[in-house]
C-alpha cells in the first residue's frame, strides 16, 4: 500500500478508528437509552408485565420489596454493562498486545473480566438494595402517569377474587 505525505492515517489505521466508533457509538445509545430517571425504568419493568395492583387508603400502590430489588438490580446492571462496554472500546486504542503471547492473554482476559463482573456485581446489589429499601409506595395518579402506555385498568372486586 503507498503512503502519502498527505495522507494522516492509512487504510487500517482507517478500519480501526472506524470499528471503535462503531462500537463505541452503539454503547452510548445503550447507555443513553438506560440513562431515563431509573425509578421510572424501574416501575415500567415491574408494571409492564400483567400484574394485579391494589391501593390502599391512601391511593397509594405498595410493590413488593423482592420485586423492587430485582427491577433495580437489572436497571443497574444494564447500566454497568454500557458503560463496561464504551470504557473497553475506549481503552482499545491505548492497547498494544504485540509481544503478548495469545494463551497468556486470554487466561488474563478471563480472570480480570470475572474480577470486573463480581465487583460490578457487589456494586449492583449494594445500590439495588439501598434502593429498594428507600422506596415500595407509589401514588397511583403518580404511577399512572410515569408508565409508558395503558397498563392500568380498574377492575372489580369480583374480578380480583375470580383470579385467585
Amino acid at each position: 500500500m503507498q503512503h502519502f505525505d498527505w495522507v494522516l492515517l492509512n487504510f487500517q489505521q482507517m478500519i480501526y478508528i472506524l470499528s471503535l466508533s462503531f462500537q463505541l457509538s452503539g454503547a452510548l445509545m445503550l447507555i443513553f437509552c438506560c440513562w431515563k430517571d431509573i425509578d421510572s425504568l424501574v416501575l415500567n419493568r415491574i408494571f409492564s408485565a400483567n400484574v394485579v395492583v391494589e391501593r390502599n387508603d391512601h391511593n397509594e400502590v405498595v410493590v413488593n420489596r423482592d420485586k423492587l430489588f430485582k427491577a433495580y438490580k437489572a436497571v443497574l446492571k444494564d447500566r454497568i454493562a454500557f458503560i463496561l462496554m464504551a470504557l473497553g472500546y475506549l481503552l482499545n486504542v491505548f492497547s498494544s498486545n504485540d509481544n503478548l503471547n495469545p494463551w497468556f492473554g486470554l487466561v488474563l482476559i478471563i480472570i480480570v473480566g470475572l474480577i470486573v463482573m463480581w465487583i460490578g456485581n457487589r456494586i449492583v446489589v449494594s445500590l439495588a438494595n439501598k434502593r429498594s429499601m428507600e422506596n415500595g409506595e407509589y401514588d397511583f395518579d403518580q404511577l399512572e402517569s410515569n408508565i409508558e402506555g395503558d397498563v392500568f385498568t380498574p377492575i372489580s372486586d369480583k374480578e380480583i377474587d375470580d383470579l385467585f
